[in-house]
This record gives C-alpha cells, structure tokens and sequence, in this order.
C-alpha cells in the first residue's frame, strides 16, 4: 500500500549580444563540496530508496543521520529511524510497531482524517519556538510508505526568506494521538543538525536580465546548490516558458517547462515535483518562480539556457454542425491552419452529458490546447455550454501536433437540433529566444 503524499564556481553571463560578463563569486566547485561521500553507506534512504533522486543522492554524500528515538504506549510502538535535511527540505523515516514487535501499517488508518484530529507535527528551534510557514499551502507533511518504513517529508523554504537565517540546528515534534482504532500519546521529539548540510550548500547571485523579442522580461536571480536538490529562482512578466540545464558535454541535467500540463512536448527533466512550496510570488515585473531540480551532481560547466517562451493565441475557431448527422457525415473546419474534424456525437456517462469525438491538426508552432475553460457549444436558440477537452492520443508530425479525443459538453439534457463548437485559446511556442548564462565553469 502506497500513499502520496548550488558551492559555487566562477559565473559568466553570455547575453544576445554577445557580451561576456564575468563576476566574481564563491570559486569552489559543487562537485568538490557535495560529493564527499562516505565509504560505507547504512543510510535507510538508500536500502530502502526512500524519496526521491535528490534524497537519495544526498543520503549516498552522508548528509543522512541515524536516529533511535521510540515512544510506546497502548501497545504500539512509534519510532524515528533516520532524518535527512538541507536549507531545502527536511525528510523523516519512521515506523510503527505493533506489541509483538512487528511493523504494522495501522498509521495509515487515520490518513484521510482532518488536519491534526489525530496528528501534529511541528517544526520548533532549538529553545522550542514553533515556526510557521509563510505559504498557507504547507500546513500538512508528505508522507509516503516505504516498506515497512513511513517517509514525512516538508521543505523548509516557506520558513525563512533569506537562507542565512536558517539555524544549525531545528527539532521536529511528532505528537500521534491514535493508531487505527486505539488512542493514546505518542510524543517524539527528532533533532535535526542542519550545520554540515549548511556549509555544503552555496547560492549563485546572478542578476542577468533579457528581454524576448515577443517583450517579455526575465530575470534570472539565484541559484541554490544544495545536497538534496538544486534551486532556480526567476522573475518574468510571462509565466509560461521552458529552460534546461545544460552540461559541458551538452547533456540536458534538468530542464523546467511551465506548459506541461497542457502540451505533450513537454521538455521537463529531473523536476522535484514535491519541492513546489509555492507557485509564485508577486513582485515588480511580474511573477517570481521557485524551480526545483535533482540529479546534477555531474554539474561541472553547468549552462542556464531559456528554450521558449509560450504565449497564448486566439483561433478565432467557430463550426456548425448537426448532431443527428454526424456520425454519417464527418464535419471538418479549418481556420488559421488549424483543423478539426468532429466524428460522432453520443450521450455522456452522466444525466446532462454529451460527447463529442474528434481529430484535429494544430497550426505550425501551436503546441497545446486547453481542457478547461476555453471550449463552448452554443445551441440554435443562443444558450452557450461549457465543454472539457480531452486529449486521448497525441503526436508531433513534420512539426506540427496531431491530436484526437473528445469534448465532454456539461449541463445539456438533450440534444439541440443544431450546435455551433468555439474555443477561444490555445498554446503558441516561441523559439527565437536567445539567453545563455554560464553558472559553473569546471573544477
């Protein structure tokens, strides 16, 4: 059963023009810092490959501490075995143990109970201070069974806005007060020593500004070098855009793209999807995004390069069609070389639903279209539906996205003798973008 829940080295900025910048920053390597392992590895992260490629590869650098911390009481047994913890995130293995001794999973009786009914945990400083999290997001911990094993997991960024007020050290509190059916008192309080995870993690001022030629602004702030995970941090008046994180050998390490949900070209890699504490933060030009990555240990002349920018187009998409013929006769339209072709019209699976199967060919550098809250279907007296697409089979051919699904048209309780189907956005891709920052230059 499964439940869900940078060491810095010299900087150089290549900007459009042509222009090297070099500052002068931290010159040591991550690699050098970082990948000071151990040579024999108990961790339980990495026998049990408990959490994600950045926990374990943090665990394997021996920035993993054992615990042996129980509290009994009404037979069960809660244990604390191991913590793992950066100025990114904190990671906790326990267990629970039933009066014989062996592992049971009654914790997860009670997972679906509201907030704190049964469980609280909290994270203190050392003279016991109980901290909160800036982001209202974050009340609740990630927690995931491994083996007999339970992972919590929580980042630690919503707790302090500038990671040199981070403590050495921090305690985290568990307090259970019921294992399946019994209740009772299960109190432990884990230490968490933050200071080696500290000294190995280093930030990347960067500051390097561009502006695409579609006007969009964006600047690349910070990047955060730590043992569990990387940090890119990026202010932009456009919120949708892709970038990767290149090696010297030209090797994509991490790449981000905002647009994945709604177009399957995604170029996405090596995304610590649990790290996302918080979408963005206003500020002064726009939008500030925190991105989050694992698996660059093999960082050495790491490059920023901005891939695309998206933008969102009109269509301008409009076609009339009768239900009661479509099955016999497909009804195609085209607009701005984009083109749809409606097979079928069939009742949905609820009391008000319809379905409307088709197949269509998106315009050249239109990359993904939106299920929700962009597709309308008006009957012959005026009264507009809302419709959800959904995208069931997708392919890119000679440059172009082909796609086939369905639209599921809501609250229609019978079908009208004539509909006219909109839809008013779709996804464009722009790739005369042109930014390159050097952020590691070799050992």
């Amino acid at each position: 059963m499964k439940k869900l829940a940078l060491c810095v080295a010299a900087l150089a900025v290549v900007v459009s023009t042509g222009i090297l910048v070099s500052p002068s920053f931290f010159t040591s390597s991550p690699a050098a810092v970082v990948n000071a392992a151990p040579s024999v590895n108990t961790s339980l992260f990495v026998s049990q490959k408990a959490g994600d490629p950045g926990i374990l590869q943090a665990a394997q650098n021996g920035f993993a501490q054992p615990l042996d911390l129980k509290v009994t009481d009404q037979g069960f047994t809660l244990e604390a075995k191991e913590v793992l913890a950066d100025p990114l995130r904190i990671s906790i293995i326990a267990g629970v143990k039933d009066k014989d001794g062996k592992a049971t999973d009654v914790y997860w009786d009670n997972f679906h109970a509201p907030t704190h009914e049964y469980q609280e945990i909290t994270i203190k400083d050392k003279a016991g201070k109980v901290l909160h999290s800036s982001s209202p997001n974050q009340v609740s911990w990630k927690t995931n069974q491994i083996g007999d094993y339970i992972l919590f997991e929580h980042e630690l960024r919503s707790y302090f806005d500038d990671g040199n007020k981070l403590p050495d050290e921090l305690v985290v509190e568990f307090h259970m007060k019921k294992m399946g059916s019994t209740k009772g008192n299960w109190q432990l309080s884990v230490p968490v020593n933050l200071k080696k995870a500290k000294a190995a993690t280093k930030t990347v001022a960067v500051n390097q500004s561009y502006t695409s030629p579609q006007g969009f602004q964006f600047d690349l702030r910070e990047i955060t070098f730590a043992p569990s995970g990387t940090e890119v941090v990026i202010d932009s008046n456009n919120k949708d855009f892709s970038y990767q994180l290149v090696n010297e050998k030209g090797v994509v390490l991490g790449a981000w793209d905002s647009a994945v949900a709604i177009h399957d070209e995604s170029i996405q890699k090596n995304v610590i999807n649990t790290m996302k504490w918080r979408e963005s933060a206003p500020v002064e030009k726009g939008l500030r995004q925190f991105h989050y990555f694992h698996d660059l240990k093999e960082s050495n002349g790491l490059t920023f390069k901005l891939h695309a920018v998206y933008t969102e187009e009109e269509p301008g998409f409009s076609v009339k069609l009768d239900p009661a013929s479509v099955g016999a006769k497909q009804v195609t339209a085209e607009k701005n070389g984009t083109r749809f072709t409606f097979h079928k019209v069939s009742k949905g699976s609820g009391e008000d639903r319809y379905n409307i199967e088709f197949e269509g060919t998106l315009a050249e550098g239109v990359v993904g279209i939106f299920p929700f809250d962009t597709w309308y279907v008006t009957d012959e007296k005026g009264k507009k539906y809302s419709a959800v697409c959904h995208i069931e089979e997708s392919a890119n051919q000679n440059g172009r996205m082909k796609v086939s699904g369905n639209l599921e048209i809501e609250e229609m309780k019978s079908l009208p003798k004539q509909m006219t189907i909109t839809f008013d956005s779709m996804l464009k891709e722009h790739r005369d973008v042109s930014l390159a920052v050097p952020l590691l230059t070799g050992k």
